[in-house]
């Protein structure tokens, strides 16, 4: 798919493609229901008129359909070619030109690998992709100077720093995606005293799409190692979910984190783990 005319947020639709008139719906879900009620969507948005192929690709894996999806007549949707999983796009990419693998491998290992990792069925050929590199902080002297503090605070931080090391890498690479997707796209926030990074338990939800069942499993393992929580709020507030990660006495590992560096970096230090990025 030429990618120069992609857009987002179109009803039943995640990318478009206008020149080829292709758009294409992403989801954790391969429940027939879910094709059945996309499909509906895209027909009552009249999307048919602008896009002659709906193509789904489901990232949790697909089934072998037999349901009969209500297509309209004069459209051309065939289950077989236009239902999609992960293995699917990794047989064909084998196929392209070396250039297009090379370039297509930077973008998903810089941008995609975390959320496609933590959908990927046991079986599939995904699931075996996951690299664990052991890269602990050396000095965090980069930390150290961006958080200006004393001899003897900074001999704590960097006690709290590696204990939490030991924490985040004995989690997987799918949970610690988790707390990245988490960190990119949550906010900074004052708590207690100290700043920290939240966000909406159900608009991480919405951005991983997947169910309320499979985030609270997520939420659980992570919470074991302490990395989130979620404050009781009252008045009406809605919750909101806090990476946690207390150095020395007031500051966050995260919402530190989250201002040092830019998206890829944070990838590289959370999903890869490599905490080499915070020495000099």
């Amino acid at each position: 798919m030429n990618a120069n005319a992609l857009r987002s947020n179109y009803p039943a639709i995640d990318l478009a493609d206008d020149n080829l008139r292709i758009c294409v719906q992403v989801t954790g879900e391969n429940s027939s229901n879910k094709i059945k009620k996309t499909i509906k969507t895209f027909f009552e948005h009249n999307q048919d008129a602008k896009y002659d192929r709906l193509v789904f690709l489901i990232l949790t894996g697909k089934k072998a359909y037999t349901a009969d999806f209500g297509i309209p007549a004069g459209f051309d949707f065939d289950g077989d070619r236009d239902i999609l999983d992960v293995d699917d796009l990794l047989r064909d990419i084998e196929h392209k030109p070396a250039k297009l693998i090379e370039a297509i491998s930077s973008h998903v290992q810089r941008e995609l690998s975390s959320v496609m990792q933590f959908f990927a069925p046991e079986n599939s050929l995904l699931a075996g992709a996951e690299t664990r590199a052991e890269k602990p902080p050396v000095n965090a002297r980069r930390l150290l100077d961006f958080l200006e503090v004393d001899d003897e605070e900074a001999a704590r931080v960097f006690r709290d720093l590696s204990n939490g090391y030991e924490r985040l890498t004995s989690l997987n690479e799918e949970l610690r995606s988790y707390i990245y997707i988490a960190l990119k796209s949550g906010e900074t926030a004052s708590y207690f005293s100290r700043d920290v990074v939240q966000i909406s338990p159900v608009n991480l939800e919405g951005i991983l799409k997947v169910s309320h069942q499979k985030h609270l499993a997520m939420y659980g393992a992570v919470e074991q190692k302490t990395f989130v929580d979620v404050p009781e709020v009252g008045g009406g507030e809605a919750p909101m979910l806090h990476l946690t990660w207390l150095l020395g006495k007031y500051v966050d590992a995260f919402a530190s984190f989250k201002s040092m560096f830019d998206h890829q970096n944070l990838h590289t230090l959370i999903v890869n783990a490599d905490f080499t990025l915070l020495d000099r």
